[in-house]
């Protein structure tokens, strides 16, 4: 092993030591850090010197210096093809890189979208949505949004500019890392988070037009899956082994197009990078008159099904682990698949992992989203003891998880919920429930939640808008479910009772153990003038909570309009629930 005092340390005062050590290998570090490809790697764990930080300066190899381009908390080296943020590598799919370099190399003036398209895609055609999406993609990961426009301002009918200020400098740059625990324990916990590595498609290589296909299909895939929190994603060439420590990732993205006459035929498999043990495969077909239409469907379709096998995988992996070895990121994982089956006993073996969680992390904002959701949990099935109380804890912990959860729409879309579920102004819980809808337009649960709020805020005609795109987002079960009860609320408030029977019949097909359900089957069979039945679906709605009163209603179902609110407690009333 190597070791280099670069020479940017000598003149500090007080005097500080950084240690920079290269395996002759050229790509294991020691220790807790950061480094990146063709470079040294730096050691930041804690040694006994008399000093309050730790300078950490990269080298180039040979001594060599490169120019940086540097704005706001991120360096971007165009040579090396790396964004960093306070010196961590963010990692970035090509054409995001390529849109974000060309963005801020011609920071002077508005680029063009025919500029982009002829540079940054070579001339290649690509719709609207695609370019919409990796310009969000920049933003997204430079902590920018659509309404900011902090760092990409779209000029209306022109194309975009990079408005944050940029300066130049050499890249051997010393960057002050606190001497914190804390930092070193996320540090540590980040390099836990799952990785997946994208390969390029497997085509006919003689095909242009498939070759375009199948590579216009792995960018969108790239663009979608950077957009899913805790997960880092590699853009892999066919020559990387992903089972190699250099590659550095857990999972691989394999995939390939083949064509039958006027048909393509896409075949997508996910791999464990170090067994390749096959964790999920599925296959696609679609017009060869439509590349634009399946780009965007497999990208949305193929993102939804890793994350639901990705959490599956890493949950199996974390219930492996020692309990003294659990880190925050692991509890969340436990929590998150407790609370997944439902019930009164999972949710609060959940709420525990959770809070073990936020102990170890404090920071850590999808541990305080998942704290926020199970309160809401809790109220839906009837299930607080005081609501009072338990409500006001619920608000507190939901706006924590909205101020701590920029880089994750899932937290910020359950910490929205549950803010105005638990009675703040819903005019601010959509607008952050928006924002996190801009970074994951592909949420079916951002989108059905969405509509809930709209809603409870008597906004019925836009709410069923909201809820039937995620309709159409490829929803799992549980989210079905929630969709066919929201579903059948709006249709109850509206006077549709037939209509409103028909959604809750599929809600209580979905979700047999839902008081929810009980509720919208008793209330949808008595406006339809269904006494017997009514009275049936309320024995169920009574066993299930036998303290219930229609004066109690208000506590339970979000509808902040006062006729709307009499609308469904009439419902349950004529089918029988007390006083």
């Amino acid at each position: 092993m190597q070791f280099y005092l670069p020479s940017d340390l000598k003149s500090l005062s007080p005097p500080c030591v950084s240690i920079v050590a290269e395996h002759p290998d050229g790509n294991t570090q020691t220790g807790i850090g950061n480094g990146g490809r063709n470079g040294l790697w730096c050691l930041v764990a804690p040694c006994p010197i008399d000093t309050t930080t730790q300078h950490c300066g990269r080298l180039g190899p040979g001594e060599t210096t490169r120019m940086q381009l540097r704005f706001e908390d991120f360096t971007l080296d165009t040579s090396l093809r790396e964004l960093r943020r306070l010196g961590a590598e963010v990692a970035l799919p090509p054409k995001v890189f390529d849109l974000l370099c060309h963005l801020v190399q011609h920071r002077d003036r508005v680029v063009t979208k025919d500029d982009l398209l002829a540079t940054v895609w070579e001339g290649r055609f690509v719709s609207e949505s695609t370019l919409g999406s990796h310009i969000n993609a920049v933003r997204r990961v430079l902590g920018d949004d659509g309404v900011q426009q902090r760092v990409v301002r779209t000029i209306a009918r022109k194309g975009f500019r990079f408005v944050a200020d940029v300066t130049a400098g050499e890249a051997r740059e010393l960057i002050e890392l606190p001497r914190s625990s804390a930092m070193l324990t996320r540090m540590a916990m980040l390099s836990e988070l799952p990785s997946i590595g994208v390969l390029p498609f497997a085509t006919d290589t003689s095909d242009w037009f498939q070759r375009q296909v199948a590579e216009g299909i792995r960018e969108e895939l790239l663009v979608a899956l950077t957009r899913m929190p805790m997960l880092d994603v590699a853009a892999l060439g066919f020559g990387d082994d992903p089972g190699d420590r250099a590659a550095g990732v857990h999972y691989v993205l394999a995939a390939s197009l083949r064509s039958s006459g006027d048909r393509f035929r896409i075949s997508v498999r996910l791999l464990e990078a170090a067994t390749g043990r096959h964790v999920w495969a599925d296959s696609f077909m679609s017009f060869r008159d439509d590349p634009l239409g399946i780009e965007e469907t497999v990208s949305s379709r193929v993102r939804i099904a890793i994350g639901r096998e990705l959490e599956r995988a890493e949950t199996e992996r974390v219930r492996r682990k020692a309990d003294a070895a659990l880190g925050a990121y692991d509890h969340f994982l436990l929590g998150q698949a407790l609370m997944s089956r439902g019930g009164r006993a999972d949710v609060e073996r959940a709420v525990s992992h959770f809070h073990e969680g936020i102990a170890l992390d404090p920071e850590f904002g999808p541990s305080y989203g998942a704290l926020a959701w199970s309160y809401v949990l809790r109220k839906h099935g009837l299930w607080m003891e005081d609501v009072e109380r338990e409500s006001a804890e619920g608000a507190r912990i939901a706006d924590i998880a909205v101020r701590m959860s920029d880089d994750d729409p899932i937290a910020m879309i359950r910490g929205s919920y549950a803010l105005g579920h638990f009675g703040e102004d819903l005019h601010i819980c959509t607008a952050y429930m928006d924002k996190a809808l801009r970074a994951d337009p592909q949420s079916a649960f951002g989108w059905y939640l969405s509509g809930g709020q709209l809603l409870s805020a008597g906004r019925r005609e836009e709410a069923m808008r909201r809820i039937g795109h995620a309709a159409r987002s490829s929803p799992d079960e549980r989210e079905r479910a929630d969709i066919e009860i929201l579903t059948t609320l709006a249709n109850l408030l509206d006077g549709r009772a037939d209509a409103a029977l028909s959604h809750a019949e599929a809600a209580f097909a979905l979700a047999p153990r839902n008081p929810r359900t009980f509720g919208l089957l008793a209330a949808s069979h008595a406006q339809g003038g269904r006494l017997t039945e009514a009275a049936r679906a309320m024995h169920l709605l009574r066993r299930h909570s036998p303290e219930l009163r229609a004066d109690g209603v208000k506590s339970w179902v979000h509808l902040r309009h006062r006729a709307d609110l009499e609308v469904f407690v009439d419902g349950l009333r004529s089918a029988g629930l007390p006083p």
